[in-house]
């Protein structure tokens, strides 16, 4: 039976999150030679370990996301040498290049509107904040094809069950009527299998599954009707 429902991811599935944290770094690397002295896969990956860090804290609230990403900058800017860091500033840096860099996955728009035109219901669930997520999904012009938007501000995060089931009754369908799509193999397969969805890995770099979750793979929304294909079973 064709789906009701689809129901994607944000980062990395919709949005080039990676695309924007790299241009974020680089902007934030201008102003800061310790930074750009540092080879970019390497700050790359400091960066995601300093997010890795505060994630349990921003999820269990006691920490803000304004609060971590202050935390986050500082600890990034410390570790290269600087002393007495302003992570307020080199925040607000970063995010500047991070947010020029803005850009949809290829061939997003064209598949969200094809499921629209088929009358089927489109969610979107993120592990982030409700504020910075509803600023992206506005920059990218999504904002009129999603039908529910969920952050951990309104349910727990991916792969705790009671998401997927809060944006199916967001989406007035059953997890059995939905597919989740989304490139964390964890969150949004695995959990979303677990719940009763089918899954879709948006694996664009043709990685192997690192179990034997029941899922379909797609590499790429292009071309249109291959995506579809794969996305509606």
């Amino acid at each position: 039976m064709p789906p009701q429902a689809l129901i994607f991811d944000l980062d990395d599935t919709l949005f080039d999150d990676l695309g924007s944290t790299r241009a974020g770094l680089a902007g934030l690397a201008e102003v800061h030679p310790a930074l750009k002295a540092l080879p970019p896969a390497e700050l790359l990956r400091r960066h995601a370990a300093a997010i890795a860090e505060r994630e349990a804290q921003v999820y269990a609230k006691t920490l803000t996301p304004r609060q971590a990403r202050v935390q986050r900058f500082e600890a990034l800017l410390s570790a290269a040498g600087i002393t007495n860091p302003d992570g307020e500033l080199a925040a607000q840096q970063y995010r500047r290049a991070y947010r020029a860099a803005h850009t949809l996955n290829p061939g997003v728009l064209d598949v969200l509107e094809a499921i629209r035109e088929r009358s089927l219901s489109i969610g979107v669930l993120t592990n982030y904040a409700r504020e910075t997520q509803q600023e992206k999904v506005r920059a990218l012009g999504l904002k009129p094809l999603i039908d529910a938007l969920l952050t951990y501000d309104e349910t727990p995060p991916k792969p705790d069950p009671r998401s997927y089931r809060a944006v199916c009754t967001a989406l007035d369908v059953s997890p059995g009527q939905a597919v989740m799509i989304g490139d964390h193999w964890r969150n949004d397969v695995a959990g979303a299998v677990a719940a009763g969805l089918r899954a879709v890995w948006y694996n664009p770099a043709g990685l192997e599954p690192p179990d034997s979750t029941p899922h379909t793979s797609l590499s790429s929304f292009i071309p249109l009707e291959r995506a579809l294909a794969v996305l509606l079973g």
